[in-house]
């Protein structure tokens, strides 16, 4: 009987260990201070990376001299607290508390707040590329943004500035946001990107030369193929210079397609009045 009600305290108190070992993620900001949730009232440590660095005995407490000033231990509460957070405070640390024995295992990730991104046009002809740099941060993921859309037009790893960057080629105009972000801040700037980039000015002034070359070769193969339906539609009539036109001969010209003959009635008209005003003269 007595083993029996050992065996069940031994799998309580083995329950409780295992559970309070599971980690907590804690995210702090490079200068500020985190607060690790698990009290010690009377007796117990706090542990970086399985090194101890601060100590609670019968009520007083004392932190390692690498910790000094930055380590903290808030007596009615119970809770330690980590200030002037640094690069390096990243790690695992391990609250104990020996009356009962609870070890609270916590993940502290600390965090550089991101600068606020620089945008530029890297390539100002078509195709256009955009330029996303961030000088400072930590863990940051650069993505960039087209108006108008929710899901990221392109996305860059999750790397430590400085000479952090992300280029991205456009395939169309309008304004393009640059987001730099991590687990603590959060920052954007935006671009404009103008229609000569994408290649539309260029296209429609290619379009235009192209329907004036095209235009101006129906018009000569037109004029081509009247002149050779009407082959005298050049030379009868027309007047030498040195007098008075003279009365064309319809016997000049020759038989063609029905529709040159209006033409040729115009023609010899025009010839007959000239005459009559010149002979009035």
């Amino acid at each position: 009987m007595k083993r029996s009600i050992f065996s069940i305290c031994m799998l309580f108190i083995t329950a409780v260990i295992v559970s309070s070992d599971q980690s907590k993620e804690l995210n702090g900001i490079v200068g500020q201070s985190v607060e690790f949730t698990a009290a010690v009232k009377n007796k117990g440590s706090l542990r970086y990376n399985g090194v101890p660095i601060g100590d609670v005995t019968n009520g007083g407490f004392t932190a390692q001299s690498e910790f000094t000033g930055r380590l903290q231990w808030d007596r009615s509460s119970g809770l330690f607290s980590l200030s002037e957070l640094k690069d390096k405070d990243s790690g695992k640390y391990e609250v104990q508390n020996t009356g009962p024995v609870i070890t609270t295992v916590f993940q502290l990730s600390v965090y550089m707040n991101v600068s606020k991104p620089h945008v530029s046009v890297t390539s100002n002809e078509y195709p256009c590329t955009i330029l996303c740099t961030v000088e400072r941060g930590t863990g940051v993921t650069l993505s960039w943004y087209r108006e108008g859309e929710e899901r990221p037009y392109s996305s860059s790893d999750s790397l430590d500035a400085p000479y952090l960057k992300l280029p991205q080629a456009v395939d169309k105009g309008g304004i393009y946001t640059c987001e730099a972000k991590n687990f603590v801040s959060h920052e954007t700037d935006s671009i404009t990107v103008e229609p000569h980039c994408t290649g539309s000015s260029t296209g429609m002034i290619v379009g235009i030369v192209i329907g004036f070359l095209v235009f101006a070769i129906i018009g000569f193969v037109a004029g081509f193929c009247y002149s050779k339906k009407c082959p005298n539609a050049t030379s009868a009539g027309q007047p030498n210079g040195k007098g008075p036109e003279v009365q064309p001969d319809a016997s000049k010209y020759r038989a063609g397609p029905p529709e040159c003959s209006q033409w040729k009635r115009n023609q010899m008209n025009h010839q007959t009045e000239t005459q009559f005003s010149v002979q009035g003269l």
